[in-house]
């Protein structure tokens, strides 16, 4: 259990000993007066990763989108910022295209041949895993996954 989770849990414990009946509005309050510096920290560390992701949306936009590249390069479709190898936590930073060196570009292309062969290997046991239920579903479009998975559980069991 994290520290936030372990201190609202106090707190709920504290005005359950009261004796007293209360209203989520005490938690909150009481989480407030006590605890303001760990929900501020909480707050920031949720705003850091909402603009992580935000940013990440962006730059996966750039790095798919080859417009803004064609104004500076007309007839060349490179993307507006590549993704480069790098001993990072996601294993790579952006770099903008009109940056890159000859490296960069043999990089990006790595990163996006390393995201190719993830997403085909996604495919392929998406593929298998819906194969597996064509014999429960194939016949009968109206049933679920859920059902299609009980149904083969009765049957092996049978």
């Amino acid at each position: 259990m994290n520290t936030y989770t372990a201190t609202l849990c106090e707190v709920i414990d504290e005005l359950m000993a009261s004796g007293e009946g209360f209203q989520l509005g005490d938690v909150a309050t009481r989480m407030i007066e006590q605890h303001g510096e760990l929900l501020r920290d909480r707050a920031e560390k949720a705003q850091y990763r909402q603009i992580i992701n935000d940013a990440k949306t962006i730059l996966r936009k750039m790095s798919d989108d080859d417009t803004l590249q064609q104004e500076a390069l007309p007839g060349l479709g490179l993307p507006s910022a590549i993704a480069i190898p790098a001993e990072t936590e996601s294993g790579f930073v952006y770099k903008s295209s009109l940056n890159c060196t000859w490296d960069d570009l043999q990089g990006g292309i790595e990163v996006r041949r390393r995201h190719l062969q993830t997403a085909g290997a996604k495919y392929d046991q998406m593929v298998d895993e819906v194969e597996a239920l064509r014999p429960e579903m194939e016949y009968d479009r109206t049933i679920t996954v859920r059902q299609a998975i009980e149904n083969m559980g009765r049957g092996r069991s049978a």
